[in-house]
């Protein structure tokens, strides 16, 4: 989870030293980063630093990430390496192979499972299986 504070200069959702250099290379967490509740300030800068979701809402991940996605400020391939880090750890947890309630997806998971599984209708089952299985 990335904070409210600085580092560096950068907002911490928006550290790209410390999420995708440190966090998700260095340390290989196989995980996904989520913001603090409103600890997000930006789309593309926080996109590119490794965000993968954004609490409470979509402010900055939701329709202004998809414009920024059709523009070209944000490459698929980028969205498809944070989808990825959602949807393996769906698949770790078991929620692909064993759904939750409704109710429950309401809560605070919605929105990581709104964009795992919007990045997903490009691919096929059998490929999310054999890349997110842990």
């Amino acid at each position: 989870m990335c904070a409210y504070n600085s580092i560096n200069g950068d907002h911490a959702c928006e550290n790209k030293y410390t999420f995708t250099d440190v966090v998700k290379k260095d340390w290989n967490f196989k995980g996904f980063v989520v913001s603090d509740w409103f600890g997000t300030y930006s789309t593309v800068k926080a996109s590119a630093a490794g965000l993968d979701n954004e609490r409470p809402g979509e402010n900055f991940i939701g329709d202004v990430y998809k414009k920024a996605l059709e523009a070209g400020t944000i490459s698929q391939a980028e969205l498809n390496e944070h989808a990825r880090c959602i949807l393996r750890a769906e698949f770790a947890v078991g929620l692909v192979d064993n759904p939750i309630k409704k109710s429950v997806v309401e809560g605070g998971f919605a929105t990581a499972l709104r964009i795992g599984h919007r990045a997903a209708e490009h691919r096929s089952a059998q490929e999310q299986r054999s890349d997110c299985r842990m």
